[in-house]
């Protein structure tokens, strides 16, 4: 029996040869030279060169581990708990509330952590409840326990356990960008060599950082940085924080459907909550993406998407597949050119590239197709559509819309909304097309029973305007009437030698 008396008492076990137990709050000893001791009014322990487990009371105690892996819980008071050699640790596992541990400031507060003093501790374990445990620029086993606890742990090649609840890792303090996946690699800054497990949530740095959640439900916060977020399944929360953030449905399982701090639908995206988010990456499926009027980065991937920047300078990226640029909610009409730039309206700074299809706004729009095959479509407004090469979709929609051939290397035979052949207008379908602009060459056009305005061009043209008041464009009148050679009184200007190829306007 080992009786202190008064006084600030110590009980000392260097000397043993194996490790020993020792609890100051039961009296209780066990292990090494401690085997069967009895200690009362001990204040202090002194462990033995071994891994020993040393534990307080209510009062204020100083436990020194020495050599060996030691534990050490000092309870309550401020405890002075000091490792010595080796990797030891602090259990705070059965403080009544929480703790808020730190041991690169040793400042320490909360439940059984209040006050103490730790000195040369490389692991912590919290309580039952919500604790913060930080660890220092060593390797750090930080254990959460129940609660939701949030752990940190600094420079070093650390193991983080969050244990029950909604927890947390938080890589605030890293000077270089983390890579990290919950309860997978990480990679980085602070989380060189890390391994997580047990973890919901993850904070990055103020760097650019890629954080990438797993099938449950995760919050990612990037903070400062341009930082990519990726939540993979379950109904995430993507907070980008400052900088140009994006979030990434890359490896969705299927088709999303996502606004940019909007709604967010389908596959991966199913439930998340954006935040702080410019950009957006799609999956390998027809997904919709949406920006918003900010300047956005929009990428579809694979298969056939639909994507619409919104207003502001906007990169709208493709990728494989069939893909539309949508600006049928801009406030203005616009401008595009597939895989060009788009001024005015919310097409205005955008740059487009991998994109096949365009859709216009309600106004008065300028579409404009490339070399492969375009849907152009016009919706309401008096829209101009060129397709440019390949089989392209004209569909002019409402409004007194036109199909423009003005850039055919070759001449054209088009019908209104009909046939249509030569030149850029070789396997074209026109549908909603009012009116028609010819090549530089010798073209060939037919309006319908509606309205047209039939415009030749250059070149010795035909312009059937068919029964209906179509106008022909003064211009290319002028140019047929001015260009004909007097004839004699005998000949009329339809069986006039050699003028077979003249212009004429037939009704």
């Amino acid at each position: 029996m080992l009786n202190g008396g008064n006084g600030i008492d110590t009980a000392g076990y260097a000397e043993s040869t194996a490790g020993v137990t020792v609890n100051l709050s039961t009296g209780a000893a066990s292990g090494g030279e401690a085997d069967g001791d009895t200690l009362t009014s001990i204040e202090n322990l002194t462990g033995s060169g071994q891994n020993d487990v040393l534990t307080g009371d209510a009062g204020a105690n100083v436990l020194s581990g020495g050599s060996g892996a030691d534990i050490l819980a000092g309870l309550g008071a401020a405890d002075v708990l000091n490792g010595g050699f080796s990797a030891d640790t602090v259990t705070y596992a059965a403080s009544a509330a929480a703790v808020s541990v730190n041991l690169l400031t040793n400042v320490n507060t909360g439940g059984d952590a209040e006050g103490d003093s730790l000195i040369s501790i490389e692991n912590l374990i919290g309580s039952n409840f919500d604790d913060i445990l930080f660890g220092h620029a060593g390797a750090n086993v930080l254990t959460g326990g129940n609660g939701d606890d949030a752990l940190q742990g600094g420079v070093g090649a650390d193991v983080l356990d969050g244990g029950a609840g909604i927890d947390r890792v938080s890589y605030t303090t890293s000077s270089v960008a983390v890579v990290v996946t919950v309860n997978g690699a990480a990679s980085g800054g602070d989380a060189e060599g890390d391994v997580l497990s047990g973890i919901e949530n993850l904070t990055g740095s103020t760097n650019s950082d890629t954080l990438t959640g797993d099938a449950g439900a995760n919050l990612l916060s990037g903070g400062d940085g341009n930082d990519i977020l990726r939540g993979l399944a379950g109904a995430d929360t993507l907070a980008g924080g400052n900088g140009s953030d994006t979030a990434d449905y890359s490896t969705s399982a299927a088709a999303v459907n996502v606004t940019v701090n909007g709604a967010a639908s389908g596959g991966d995206a199913a439930g998340d909550v954006l935040s702080g988010i410019e950009s957006l990456i799609g999956s390998a499926f027809n997904d919709t993406l949406i920006g918003d009027a900010a300047a956005n980065v929009q990428t579809g991937g694979d298969g056939n998407d639909t994507l619409r920047g919104g207003a502001g300078a906007d990169i709208i990226a493709g990728g494989n597949g069939t893909d539309l640029a949508d600006y049928s909610t801009a406030a203005a009409a616009v401008a595009v050119t597939v895989n060009g730039t788009g001024t005015s309206g919310d097409a205005a700074g955008d740059v487009l590239g991998g994109i096949e299809n365009l859709t216009g706004s309600a106004f008065n729009d300028a579409l404009i197709g490339d070399a492969g095959v375009n849907t152009l479509t016009g919706g309401d407004g008096n829209d101009s559509l060129r397709g440019g090469g390949g089989a392209d979709s004209l569909a002019g929609g409402a409004g007194a819309d036109t199909a423009n051939y003005s850039t055919s290397a070759a001449a054209i035979t088009v019908t209104v909304n009909g046939a249509a052949s030569g030149g850029d207008a070789a396997g074209d379908v026109l549908s909603g097309i009012e009116s028609l602009v010819g090549s530089a060459f010798n073209d060939t056009l037919t309006g319908d029973a509606a309205a047209n305005t039939l415009t030749g061009g250059d070149g010795d043209d035909t312009l059937r305007g068919v029964p209906a008041p179509t106008r022909w464009s003064a211009a290319t009148v002028q140019t047929w009437r001015t260009t004909l050679p007097p004839l004699p009184p005998s000949m009329s200007r339809s069986t006039a030698p050699g003028r077979a190829a003249t212009p004429r306007a037939t009704r």
